[in-house]
């Protein structure tokens, strides 16, 4: 059957059209016939090797960055006189 198949990270570059072994289905599986089908967004993060590890890693800076950015905006803190 054909498939596109991914051998490495990189950009839309590396999917190539290819004859790939029609598999055979086991015990208590199913074999389907797909007439569509779809690509979800972080699918393109997976081949270009964006990993679960780099997420974490970009969801920490961002939220430094939100955290670095509200301080900044929030002005210098001021005191309140009580008066009696």
């Amino acid at each position: 059957m054909k498939a596109i198949v991914i051998r490495a990270y990189g950009g839309p570059e590396v999917m190539k059209l290819d004859d790939v072994e029609l598999p055979a289905p086991g015990a208590g599986e199913a074999l389907v016939d797909v007439a569509v089908s779809g690509v979800n967004f972080m699918d393109t993060g997976t081949r270009r090797g964006y990993t679960k590890a780099m997420r974490i890693a970009d969801d920490a800076r961002s939220r430094r960055r939100r955290q670095a950015a509200r301080r900044s905006s929030a002005g210098p803190a001021r005191q309140s006189k009580a008066t009696s």
